[in-house]
């Protein structure tokens, strides 16, 4: 696996890698107080944050709860604005060492990776396994039951800076319940929960010997020609988690279909030929859509481009014809 990573946290806590963890937290973020109050006195902040890291007192405040219920159910914890500005500075240094052990087809927090290469690969195996099988898996409440204490073995096995494991420690430790969960909307959480299941994906592929692999996260694909194979797989996975990592399969979600019913995956339902939207994700599509014609016309053209490029990725082409028809809107 190589050499540990050594001497971080003067990378982390310089105020130059800081100053650019607060612009990147900025980005996406609607406007609220915690934004507004550190952004009021920048560089002091930054400053203060940096003096904090730095002595060793810095403390996570608490959490912000709040539900989301599209697509689905979810408590998310939001941090406080400086939070996500260690948070960021902390991924930043951390991120090249986590992914010296990725697999290719693995898709979730990289650059150049994503949600539209993991749709795209999940086609290519559709089209390279046309004749045979494709098992879907889930992991049950996978940020709520990650166990903190695994997750920091990994990462001491990954770096060895005291300082460094120690802001780890600080991140992980607050949240979750007896040692266990990471905060869903945490930058760190993201990370922390792709690199725990890091050893998942060697176990699927070197020593399964399963020759079509995608995960996002949490969601697992895998392909064979042979449904058997699939089958023994699936329980192979099923000891392996509870007894290495802690974690459990969501069994109402498994799912083993013929390639040509067409496979499940991050919103969409993806064939060797063409790519459509689930009907979940079609369903907000055209709610979306319909919210357009409450808009002003000079904001309805931004809204709508952005719209119709969020789509491009599946074939819904007559989709979009049909509702351009109806509600008369010009491209």
């Amino acid at each position: 696996m190589g050499k540990r990573a050594r001497y971080l946290y003067p990378e982390i806590t310089s105020f130059e890698q800081l100053r650019a963890s607060a612009r990147l937290a900025k980005k996406g973020v609607h406007l609220n107080r915690s934004l507004l109050s550190f952004w009021s006195e920048l560089e002091s902040n930054i400053l203060l944050l940096q003096s904090e890291l730095q002595d060793f007192s810095y403390q996570p405040s608490d959490y912000t709860h709040f539900m989301l219920l599209d697509p689905k159910p979810r408590r998310i914890q939001a941090a406080s604005f400086a939070d996500r500005v260690v948070h960021h500075s902390l991924c930043h240094s951390l991120a090249p060492h986590f992914e010296r052990s990725y697999l290719a087809h693995s898709f979730a927090c990289q650059k150049g990776k994503g949600n539209h290469r993991a749709v795209k690969q999940a086609q290519r195996f559709t089209r390279k396994f046309k004749e045979g099988y494709c098992l879907k898996l889930d992991i049950k409440h996978c940020f709520e039951t990650i166990d903190h204490m695994i997750l920091l073995q990994k990462i001491k096995k990954r770096v060895s800076c005291s300082s460094t494991l120690w802001l780890c420690e600080r991140v992980i430790f607050h949240g979750g319940i007896d040692g266990k969960g990471l905060p869903i909307g945490n930058l760190t959480s993201q990370h922390f929960a792709n690199f725990y299941l890091d050893s998942l994906d060697h176990y699927c592929v070197e020593r399964l010997k399963v020759k079509g692999f995608i995960r996002y996260m949490d969601d697992l694909l895998l392909f064979s020609d042979s449904k058997e194979h699939l089958l023994e797989v699936l329980g192979e996975i099923s000891l392996y988690l509870p007894s290495v990592l802690r974690l459990e399969l969501k069994h109402s979600s498994t799912q083993l279909m013929p390639i040509y019913h067409g496979v499940p995956f991050l919103g969409f339902r993806i064939f060797p030929n063409c790519i459509r939207f689930d009907a979940r994700r079609k369903r907000r599509f055209i709610k979306k859509w319909k919210k357009l014609e409450r808009l002003p016309e000079e904001e309805r053209g931004i809204r709508f481009n952005s719209l119709v490029a969020w789509s491009e990725q599946g074939n819904i082409r007559q989709l979009r014809m049909n509702l351009l028809s109806k509600d008369g809107l010009q491209s």
